[in-house]
């Protein structure tokens, strides 16, 4: 309410300076220039204190809303940083963070995935890996893409496993 109000008195007063401006520029310009800057001021205050000025001020001059970033949008350098440590193979740091990642959202697919990778490929945990991988199975519909994904990598995780198994067996003859 008080918004509104301190708004509606902030065009008022811009007017009135918009007159003064009219008749200062017939006789003295310096006082049009200061009067000019009084009234920008306050307008840009108004707006500010009513909320019009959110992010940016063309943003809150042209009444543009700002997109509210979801929780795993927030969270997305995160698993860039994870997916980097990854790439680098340095799995020990890459599954610490990937834990913390999904201790905040357990349920993100992608965060699942990754961290089936990391244990398949930087720790030869299949079983688990395997497990992660059908949980994203199961919570994704079958006709979308990461289904499909999830599925291949669980048969690529199987088949690793059998080449470690294999090569125990042939290491212990």
């Amino acid at each position: 309410m008080f918004q509104g109000v301190f708004l509606a008195l902030a065009i008022i007063i811009a007017i009135v300076f918009a007159g003064f401006i009219f008749l200062s520029l017939v006789s003295y310009p310096i006082f049009a220039i200061l009067y000019v800057l009084c009234a920008s001021g306050i307008l840009i205050a108004a707006l500010s204190l009513s909320g019009k000025i959110s992010g940016s001020f063309i943003d809150g001059i042209l009444g543009a809303s700002r997109r509210k970033r979801s929780f795993r949008e927030q969270l997305s350098g995160d698993l860039e940083r994870t997916k980097e440590c990854k790439r680098k193979e340095d799995f020990g740091q890459a599954l610490c963070m990937i834990n913390e990642y999904l201790d905040q959202d357990p349920d993100y697919p992608e965060a699942l995935y990754l961290k089936a990778q990391i244990l398949s490929e930087g720790f030869g945990r299949f079983a688990e890996a395997r497990r992660y991988l059908k949980q994203i199975i199961q919570m994704i519909p079958d006709d979308q893409t990461f289904h499909r994904w999830a599925l291949s990598y669980y048969d690529e995780v199987k088949e690793m496993e059998k080449r470690e198994e294999t090569q125990l067996t042939s290491n212990e003859k």
